[in-house]
């Protein structure tokens, strides 16, 4: 599988976009979290059930254990 870099803002502290992938659409959410010093990321299909829910982003790690494109 080959790296997806998503858009991100650091303009905004909740900002949600979707990505087509395999032609899927996937709903992003990112939001920072001011005590945690933190974003989180939670990734919704395109009906809105929730497939990934508060992970927090940390670099060098992976984001996903799901596979979007199963």
């Amino acid at each position: 599988m080959s790296a997806i870099i998503l858009p991100t803002r650091t303009d905004l502290q909740l900002y949600t976009f979707e990505l087509e992938l395999e032609g899927l659409v996937y709903v992003f959410t990112f939001q920072w979290n001011a005590r945690d010093g933190a974003w989180y990321m939670s990734i919704a299909d395109s009906t809105g059930v929730m497939l990934l829910a508060g992970r927090k982003v940390v670099l060098h790690y992976p984001l996903t254990d799901i596979n979007l494109t199963a």
